[in-house]
């Protein structure tokens, strides 16, 4: 892929987004809170405004940051990068023209 210089800022502005959300999720939910419903009732709507995500980014990133609280102490997620972004088939599509 060669994105134009705009797209590809775009896509950096959106993993960034992406890390932002759910690093603030990380820090802002209580780590004892692992009902990932409950958790997106309390932060779905500040994320999406926050870091202007879209409605499926903004519900993967709680699952991202709901894994943190699911798993054993001994594995803590602390500080998610770009690179962190999780796409599903609702969120990702590629069409290559030519």
């Amino acid at each position: 892929m060669q994105p134009t210089k705009e797209k590809s800022s775009q896509i950096e502005e959106t993993l960034t987004g992406f890390a932002s959300a759910c690093n603030h999720i990380n820090n802002t939910i209580d780590p004892k809170l692992t009902n990932s419903v409950r958790i997106q009732t309390l932060i779905y709507h500040a994320v999406r405004e926050l870091f202007e995500l879209s409605a499926n980014l903004a519900i993967r990133a709680n699952c991202k940051g709901v894994c943190k609280a699911a798993t054993p102490k001994k594995f803590v997620v602390k500080d998610f990068k770009p690179t962190s972004i999780d796409y599903d088939a609702r969120i990702f599509d590629f069409r290559e023209k030519n």
